[in-house]
């Protein structure tokens, strides 16, 4: 994981420094920047059909049993066949690229910035050789060890229910503040009951020590 991170950071690091050194960034240069872009991108979706295709006709139906990715999901464990495993894998990976292409062809349609377009086009290739299922069907590398499946993936869907897990588990901070406003409250409820009650015995003292003094007195003259 460290070292797919490090290349990951390289990749992105490397895109911005060959658009900087070849001037992509100029829109003189814009329309070699896209032709890049959706060449990038026809490579990345040829090479992941042709994933998908192998793993159909490979059609594997073994089954075996994996962590549900699902956050808060009430089942456990899954159980599939190595086939729809993979194709699901795949497909979800195209999908995930796929909104990610959408979003930097936005920004760059919009804003008329290079570097979403030439960030998107250098990581979707080096995450695409990066991807243990491309490692697998398209290097031809055996399924074991590191390769060996239950395989991590890229999913829409995982991601927004991680989020919507993480809010029902953790209340809003709001909850908590109404909770400690509660726990003032009382708090300054029981120091104003504590501090009345030896107010309303205060006279009583004070009347006595009053009458003390003057039988004091008395007793002197």
């Amino acid at each position: 994981m460290i070292i797919e991170t490090i290349i990951r950071g390289a990749a992105i690091y490397g895109s911005l420094w060959f658009a900087d050194h070849y001037k992509l960034g100029l829109q003189v240069n814009f329309p070699y920047l896209r032709t890049m872009f959706l060449g990038s991108c026809v490579y990345y979706y040829a090479v992941t059909t042709a994933c998908e295709m192998k793993a159909k006709a490979i059609n594997d139906t073994e089954e075996f049993e994996y962590m549900n990715p699902r956050p808060g999901s009430h089942t456990i464990t899954l159980k599939k066949t190595k086939r729809d495993y993979d194709l699901a894998v795949i497909r979800n990976d195209q999908i995930f690229t796929l909104i990610s292409i959408f979003i930097a062809g936005g920004l760059h349609y919009y804003f008329y910035i290079s570097q979403p377009l030439i960030i998107q086009m250098f990581s979707q290739i080096v995450g695409l050789y990066l991807s243990q299922f491309v490692q697998v069907y398209h290097l031809g590398l055996p399924a074991v060890g590191r390769l060996s499946r239950p395989w991590s993936y890229n999913s829409i869907l995982n991601s927004i229910l991680m989020l919507k897990y993480s809010i029902e588990t953790n209340p809003p901070i709001a909850e908590f503040n109404d909770e400690i406003i509660k726990i003032d409250q009382k708090t300054l409820v029981n120091t104003a009951s504590s501090t009345s009650e030896p107010s309303k015995n205060k006279p009583e003292a004070v009347s006595s020590s009053v009458k003390d003094n003057k039988e004091n007195l008395r007793q002197r003259q």
